[in-house]
C-alpha cells in the first residue's frame, strides 16, 4: 500500500484511491448502506455518508464503506470530541463527511477547520469538495477557493493554518483542530475558537502525539478542557495495517517518529528522556521512605515551586550504590514560611548536604534558612548535565525509588520540558549531582548510639566519623566483617593524621630557623 501525506493534485487522487482500498479490503469489517427516509439523511451523518457518500477511484466513484471506528466518531454528537490517531487511518476523511453533511443539510452553517499547515488546510479543503461532488446532487457553490468554500444556502467552510490570529473573529457552528499537537500557537487558537462551545457549536480536536509538552496532551489526559467524548484509534485498529505491513514499514522510522505517527505514544514521541523499563525497575531493591540510620551518608535536594508548580523535596542516602530515596515530600502553592519550615527540619532530621535550587523564588528562600543550604544555580547547562547524570543513574540501576509521583515524572520527562511536570525529576537530579562528588561541604554520619556528627569536610571528628560509617556500609555490601573494615580504615587515618602533623611540625621549624637568621622576613 503507498501511503502519500500531501501534496499535489496526484496525491490527493492517491490519498482517495487508499481510502477506497481500504473500505474493500476491509469489507468484512465494514458497516452496510441502508435505505433511510430523507429526515435521516438530514439528522445523522453516518445514515448519511452510508447513502450517499461516493469517493473517487481509478475505476470510478465508489460508495464509502466505514470501519467501525469511522462509524463511531460519525454516530458521536458530543458537543465536545478529542481523537488520538494514527497516521493514515481515515479519520481526517471522516470529519470532512461530518463537514459537508452539516454544510448541506443546515443552512447558514460555520465550519472551521485549523491544520498545521497551509498546505493541509487546502487538503481539507479538496477532500471536502471531492466529497460533495461525488454526491448524486452536488450542492451549489457561490464561492470556491483553495482556503473557503460557501454554499448557496447560506452555509461556509473554511480552513486556516495554526497561526497566531487563526480562529478570531469567526462565529462557527463547527471547529476542527486537526493536527493539534503540532500548532505552534495552540494555547492562543484554544483561547480564540472557544466562544463557539457557549454559542452551543461543536469542537473536535484530532491529532496523532507529539510529546507531552503541548495543550493536546492536556486535553487528553483531561487536565484541561472540562469533559470530552475520547476516541483512540490506533495503526492496528485500521484493517489495511497488518504485520507484514509493520515489518516493512518500521525501520524506515526512527523510534521517535514511529511513536508519534502510528504508536499513539505521548512518551516516545516527544523525545522522552528516561525509558519506562528502567523506571519501573528502580522499585526493585527500594528500601522506602525511612528515617536517617547509622551508616547513612545523606544528600537533600529542593526544587522550589513557581506559581502553580509543587515544591518538591528529595533526600537520597547515598552511602553505597544503588542510592536509595529515602525522604520525599511535595507541597502545593506552599508560603515561604511553611517551605523554609519544611527544609530546615528536614536537614534537622538527615543532616548532610541541602540543595535549594536558586532562581527568583528559590533565592528568598535560602535567605530565610536556619540550616546551611547550597544553592543549585539553575542554567540551560548545569541543568542538562544534572539531568544527562540522572539519566545515566536511572539507566544503570544505580537509584532505587518507589514514590509512584516520581517514577510517573521520569516516565513522562522529555528533554523540551516546557509545559511539564517535573519538580520531582529536577530535585531528585539535583540531589543525584551532588551525591557523585561526595565530601564537599557539611557532612552527617549516623552513629550506632543514634547520634549524629555534623560538620565541614575539614572538620576532623565529622571526616573520620564519615570514613568509618563508609567502610563499613561497604564491607557489609561485599559481604565482609565491617568491624574490621573500620579497623583498616581507622589506621589509615592514624597515620594520614601523623603524616599531617610532621608536615606542620617541618614547616613550623623551617619558619624557625628563618626567624633566627638574616633571611627572617622570609618566614612571612
Amino acid at each position: 500500500m503507498t501511503v502519500v501525506r500531501h501534496g499535489s493534485a496526484a496525491g490527493s487522487e492517491a490519498r482517495t484511491r487508499t481510502a477506497h482500498e481500504r473500505s474493500q479490503e476491509g469489507a468484512g469489517a465494514a458497516l452496510p448502506a441502508t435505505s433511510v427516509s430523507g429526515s435521516a439523511l438530514s439528522q445523522s451523518a453516518l445514515v448519511w455518508a452510508l447513502e450517499s457518500v461516493r469517493l473517487p477511484t481509478p475505476t470510478g466513484w465508489q460508495p464509502f464503506r466505514p470501519y467501525p471506528y469511522q462509524a463511531t466518531l460519525l454516530a458521536d454528537r458530543s458537543q465536545r470530541r478529542i481523537v488520538l490517531k494514527s497516521r493514515q487511518v481515515g479519520i481526517t476523511l471522516t470529519v470532512g463527511i461530518e463537514i459537508a453533511h452539516e454544510a448541506i443539510h443546515r443552512p447558514r452553517s460555520v465550519a472551521l477547520v485549523v491544520s498545521k499547515s497551509q498546505a493541509d488546510a487546502q487538503k481539507v479543503i479538496g477532500d471536502t469538495l471531492d466529497i460533495m461532488d461525488g454526491l448524486d446532487e452536488p450542492p451549489g457553490r457561490v464561492k470556491e477557493n483553495e482556503s473557503e468554500i460557501v454554499l448557496e444556502n447560506g452555509s461556509r467552510i473554511v480552513a486556516q493554518p495554526a497561526t497566531p490570529k487563526a480562529g478570531r473573529s469567526f462565529t462557527a457552528t463547527r471547529v476542527v483542530l486537526d493536527e493539534f499537537a503540532f500548532a505552534e500557537y495552540g494555547a492562543r487558537i484554544y483561547k480564540a475558537v472557544s466562544p463557539t462551545l457557549s454559542r452551543g457549536g461543536g469542537l473536535t480536536v484530532v491529532s496523532t502525539p507529539d510529546g507531552q509538552a503541548n495543550l493536546f496532551y492536556r486535553l487528553w489526559q483531561g487536565l484541561e478542557g472540562g469533559e470530552w467524548s475520547r476516541h483512540h484509534v490506533h495503526w492496528r485498529d485500521c484493517p489495511v495495517f497488518d504485520e507484514a505491513w509493520y515489518e516493512r514499514e518500521r525501520p524506515k522510522y526512527t523510534a521517535m517518529d514511529w511513536a508519534s505517527e502510528y504508536e499513539c505514544d505521548f512518551v516516545q514521541s516527544g523525545g522522552g528522556a528516561f525509558d519506562p523499563d528502567d523506571v519501573d525497575a528502580m522499585r526493585q531493591g527500594w528500601g522506602g521512605l525511612r528515617l536517617p540510620e547509622p551508616g547513612g551518608w545523606y544528600v537533600t535536594a529542593w526544587d522550589i515551586g513557581r506559581r502553580r508548580d509543587a515544591t518538591v523535596g528529595v533526600t537520597l542516602d547515598t552511602a553505597v550504590r544503588p542510592w536509595q530515596v529515602v525522604a520525599y515530600e511535595r507541597l502545593l502553592r506552599a508560603p515561604f514560611a511553611q517551605i523554609q519550615a519544611k527544609i530546615d527540619a528536614r536537614a534537622v532530621i538527615y543532616g548532610g548536604e541541602t540543595w535549594v535550587e536558586s532562581n527568583s523564588i528559590g533565592d528568598p528562600v535560602i535567605e530565610g534558612l536556619s540550616c546551611r543550604a547550597r544553592p543549585f544555580m539553575t542554567t540551560a547547562k548545569s541543568k542538562a548535565d544534572a539531568i544527562t547524570r540522572l539519566v545515566r543513574d536511572v539507566e544503570q540501576g544505580g537509584i532505587k525509588c518507589g514514590v509512584e509521583q516520581v517514577l510517573s515524572e521520569l516516565k513522562g520527562y522529555q528533554w523540551d520540558d516546557a509545559g511539564i511536570v517535573q519538580d520531582s525529576v529536577m530535585s531528585l537530579a539535583i540531589a543525584g549531582h551532588d551525591a557523585r562528588e561526595p565530601g564537599r561541604g557539611i557532612v552527617q554520619c549516623c552513629q550506632s548510639d543514634g547520634f549524629c556528627c555534623v560538620g565541614d569536610d575539614d572538620d576532623d571528628e565529622a571526616s573520620w566519623y564519615r570514613r568509618l560509617r563508609r567502610a563499613e556500609s561497604i564491607a557489609r555490601q561485599l559481604g565482609e566483617d565491617p568491624a574490621r573494615a573500620a579497623a583498616r580504615e581507622r589506621e589509615r587515618l592514624e597515620r594520614e593524621e601523623e603524616e599531617r602533623n610532621h608536615e606542620e611540625w617541618e614547616r613550623e621549624r623551617a619558619r624557625a630557623v628563618a626567624l633566627a637568621s638574616d633571611d627572617w622576613w622570609k618566614a612571612f
